[in-house]
């Protein structure tokens, strides 16, 4: 393992402190809000066994198969510090968003080491170590020895450390908190002495001189503070009038260089700056002498490496950055300026010689979503941000094909990877959707669509000549072939804009409004508002097009489209995790969801437990998308990498239920979905007691008394209100089997009571299903259709035999007709 010199405390400030820390934030902007930490995932079991590596040899996270992109230099959460090793042959980078330091190759990018921990401040020791700091905790890492890591004791460290630095002779190390600096022992933690430090803000910078007999600080225009390790006395204070604080031991451990503001070179036996240096009035930042004394390098703000002689601040040399890469701070330089390293505008690191301007060949994707599986499963593809479809192996994740469409840069971009097509937004006030044809790259359609500031293109899945246009407030549907809109109508206030999808035959539009929506797509209607979910972020639905998920912060709804309630509520814990995106397995039976920390989670829709997680991307999850046989799932994120996971399941053995069986039937009739959903619970934990119980408790039932129904039919017509009301009454407790007279009724009605009485009856028996037989019979059906096992399908033919317009004879007549015996 390569060693690695004191040359910098690495500051990584906590939230409280973000006022007065020496580094600016990831992009550079003052006032930009800190990176959301990792939340906490779901009880559930992760992948076990050793973890792959890529086509690249890099590390594969567990449960991950392949890799489409890379993640070269690339740290994972925002980069708070860089650091180069004395002899500039490891790069150390840091984060404050629980990945904590990873170790690089410069020469070659490649990852060698890393230390996934909370913390709040870093240094790293001459041998190699890296200490950590989180709150009072304290631990030391040692890739040399294996990645051991030793811990001390709780509240090792004074509360609110701001800053750390290791001796050179690797026995001790300080911890600067508001008022003094801790020196304490490197092996046991145990306290060795305490420095005093005059005013109340704290350093964000500690750094001991190479001789180890001085020790440097600094903060926000607290100017350097210079103790004599020996005695524990501060001895000196060099002024600096800028907010960012930087310094700089020379070699011979004579001088110190402050840039903050102008950069001025003092003696470190006097408070007066060396005569004759004049260096420019450019700002200088990662200043450092070179090995011989005789050079000083800095970085200007654009990335330009500057030489100026050490004896007089006189340029010597520039060499400006890369062409065409936007850099941003922290910046880094190594010994000699032999590389330079900043964070790159899609967040990861980039390296180079400042002489050649070369550096790693890393060639990242921008963010990737839209991740889909060909028919065959032998390739997948992705949409990246600049509109480019990327077609992979998901096997083995080497490229296949590159299919750039020729859109407009900055153009809005759909992708569709059932009809292989892609939507182009044209225009600005008034939008145009082109539709090309990713094979022959030609525009096959032409459709005008709403205005707005902001549009989605939906695809249907049941008809490849339907799409939708979603602007603030308005959905067009829109018909390929003629090329033109064919339905438009309004869903909400125009100030909204809306995301979506199409049920997966075709006849519903789930739109993320608020709150969220259901609408029939062959007539404009309205089905549902779901006032359960007020802000949607986005919406899923399961392939037998039953179940539609919709999530909001962490947590995610799963809603029964047929019954009309919420089936289930899957709850990330702590909230504090937002839920980019999920998609359903192909039997529906698990949902995967993706998080904004790269976090990927499975769960058992019956029964709202989370089974597996997966971790984890570098990004936020931009989406999700299963193979056909269920066995294998993508996900694409922000950090510009498509993963492929194999997620196939072991069954898990029941657990202890407070219900029995009998109970749980009642809570199949109950009108509260929370209570129905305990009953569901009990039988989806016990699939095949399940059956043999349903099957032997719900019988086909007998059929309505056509007599009975004509009779009360007739009595929707009597001029006595008592009778009237009671026939309606009667009519509804028959339930669906009375339908037929009522339409007969309603079309022919003897009187306009009749025909009023009998369309509100009909509204509610083809509305969601309220009576308590209609509830249990539906989801029955749900159970075993979710079992899906050669027994239950014939339960479910049983049960078809029924009257034809029994609710338990159609549910079970459905269920067979989208399922075969698996």
């Amino acid at each position: 393992m390569t060693r690695i010199a004191v040359l910098a405390t690495l500051v990584l400030p906590v939230a409280a402190l973000a006022q007065r820390v020496m580094l600016p934030p990831p992009n550079g902007q003052p006032g930009q809000r800190a990176a959301q930490p990792r939340a906490v995932r779901p009880s559930a079991p992760s992948p076990g066994g050793p973890a792959g590596r890529d086509r690249h040899g890099d590390p594969l996270p567990p449960g991950a198969v392949a890799r489409y992109g890379t993640v070269r230099l690339r740290h994972g959460g925002e980069i708070a510090a860089l650091a180069f090793s004395a002899d500039g042959k490891t790069l150390a980078s840091v984060s404050t968003t629980g990945t904590g330091v990873r170790l690089w190759e410069p020469a070659t990018g490649k990852e060698i080491g890393r230390l996934d921990a909370d913390l709040t401040v870093a240094a790293l020791g001459r041998d190699g170590s890296v200490v950590v700091a989180d709150g009072t905790k304290c631990k030391v890492w040692l890739p040399a020895a294996g990645n051991a890591v030793r811990e001390f004791p709780e509240k090792t460290l004074p509360e609110n450390v701001t800053a750390l630095a290791v001796h050179l002779d690797g026995r001790t190390f300080a911890a600067a908190a508001q008022g003094k600096v801790a020196v304490l022992d490197l092996v046991n933690g145990q306290p060795r002495a305490e420095l005093k430090m005059p005013g109340d803000q704290p350093p964000v910078r500690m750094a001991y001189s190479p001789d180890g007999r001085w020790l440097a600080a600094g903060g926000t225009r607290t100017g350097v503070w210079l103790w004599d390790v020996k005695t524990g006395k501060r001895v000196r204070t060099y002024p600096t009038p800028a907010d960012l604080t930087d310094f700089a031991f020379s070699p011979d451990g004579t001088r110190i260089a402050v840039a903050a503001g102008p950069l001025v070179v003092y003696p470190l036996d006097a408070e007066e700056p060396v005569e004759d240096f004049a260096a420019p009035e450019n700002l200088v930042q990662g200043v450092r002498f070179s090995a011989d004394g005789k050079a000083l390098f800095g970085l200007y703000p654009d990335g330009t490496v500057v030489r100026l002689d050490a004896a007089t601040g006189a340029v010597k040399d520039t060499w400006p950055a890369p062409d065409g890469v936007l850099l941003q701070p922290p910046f880094a330089l190594a010994a000699d300026a032999a590389f330079v390293a900043a964070v790159d505008d899609s967040g990861g690191i980039k390296i180079w010689e400042p002489k050649s301007g070369k550096g790693p060949a890393v060639e990242r994707l921008p963010v990737v979503s839209d991740p889909a599986f060909a028919a065959d499963g032998r390739t997948a593809t992705c949409l990246d941000a600049t509109g480019v479809v990327h077609a992979f192996d998901p096997a083995t994740g080497k490229p296949v094909a590159v299919l750039d469409l020729g859109t407009d840069s900055g153009s809005p971009v759909f992708w569709d990877a059932k009809s292989r097509r892609a939507a182009v937004l044209v225009g600005s006030e008034e939008w145009e959707v082109h539709v090309i044809d990713a094979a022959t790259k030609k525009v096959v359609a032409k459709v005008p669509a709403a205005s707005g500031d902001q549009a989605n293109v939906l695809f249907s899945p049941a008809d490849r000549d339907r799409i939708a246009v979603v602007t603030e407030g308005t959905v067009t549907l829109a018909s390929l072939a003629a090329g033109k809109a064919v339905r438009s109508f309004g869903v909400g206030p125009p100030e909204n804009a809306y995301d979506g999808c199409f049920s997966p035959d075709g006849r519903l539009l789930a739109l993320t409004t608020s709150p969220f929506t259901v609408w029939e797509v062959a007539t404009g209607k309205k089905r549902f508002e779901i006032e359960a979910v007020a802000h949607p972020a986005g919406v899923a639905f399961a392939p037998g097009g039953r179940l539609l998920a919709a999530w909001e912060g962490g947590e995610v709804t799963v809603f029964d489209v047929r019954a009309g309630t919420v089936r289930r509520r899957l709850h990330y814990p702590g909230g504090e995790c937002t839920v980019f995106a999920a998609a359903f397995s192909p039997d529906g039976a698990r949902l995967a969801t993706g998080t904004h920390d790269g976090a990927i989670t499975l769960w058992d829709v019956a029964t709202g437990d989370a089974v597996l997680n997966l971790d984890r991307h570098d990004g936020l999850v931009t989406g999700l998308a299963f193979a056909a046989d269920g066995k294998t799932l993508l996900s694409t994120a922000a950090d510009g990498t498509v993963l492929v996971w194999d997620v196939v399941m072991k069954p898990a053995a029941a657990a202890a239920s407070p219900i029995g069986a009998d109970e749980a039937l009642k809570l199949l009739a109950a009108a509260d979905p929370a209570a129905a959903q305990r009953g569901l619970e009990y039988f989806f934990r016990r699939p095949d007691d399940a059956v043999t119980f349903l099957g032997e408790k719900i019988a086909v039932p007998p059929a309505a008394s056509a007599e009975r129904v004509a009779a009360l039919v007739a009595d929707l017509g009597s001029p006595d209100f008592q009778l009237r009301r009671a026939a309606a009454n009667g009519l509804e407790a028959v339930g669906a089997e009375a339908a037929p007279a009522l339409r007969a009724a309603a079309a022919k009605p003897p009187s306009p009571e009749v025909r009023k009485l009998a369309v509100e009856v009909l509204a509610k028996l083809d509305g969601p299903p309220t009576r308590p037989d209609d509830l249990r019979a539906v989801r029955a059906v749900e159970v075993l259709e979710t079992v899906g096992s050669p027994a239950a399908h014939a339960v479910l033919k049983t049960w078809a035999t029924g009257p034809p317009a029994n609710r338990l004879t159609v549910e079970a007549a459905d269920a067979l007709r989208r399922t075969a015996p698996r």
